[in-house]
């Protein structure tokens, strides 16, 4: 273990390189063709953190897309907290026009 980082703080490193890396081959390939094998090379880990953490490819999968959900949800949540700051539907529409003022 690495000097100043608790089990717990490694374990979530593990984790997240894992949900990142699958997020990038289950984008690339599809997750029919994505192999646990893969993942666990693409994350630098090995198949032992992987099903330490996830039960099955189906389950890191779900994590992947849960992760995403909240995500997409947060950045929406941030859209709509910038709209009435801004004055306009949506932040990209603020950037465009603050763009074309300068």
């Amino acid at each position: 273990m690495a000097a100043g980082i608790s089990k717990a703080e490694q374990s979530e490193q593990t984790r997240r390189a894992l949900l990142d890396a699958a997020l990038e081959l289950f984008a690339e390939h599809g997750y029919a063709n994505t192999s646990t094998e893969e993942v666990v090379r693409r994350a630098a880990v090995t198949r032992g953190a992987l099903y330490y953490h996830f039960r099955d490819k189906a389950a890191l999968f779900t994590a992947v897309y849960e992760k995403q959900s909240v995500a997409s949800s947060s950045r929406r949540a941030a859209a709509q907290a910038l709209t009435p700051v801004a004055g306009v539907c949506h932040p990209t529409q603020w950037v465009e026009r603050e763009q074309r003022r300068a």
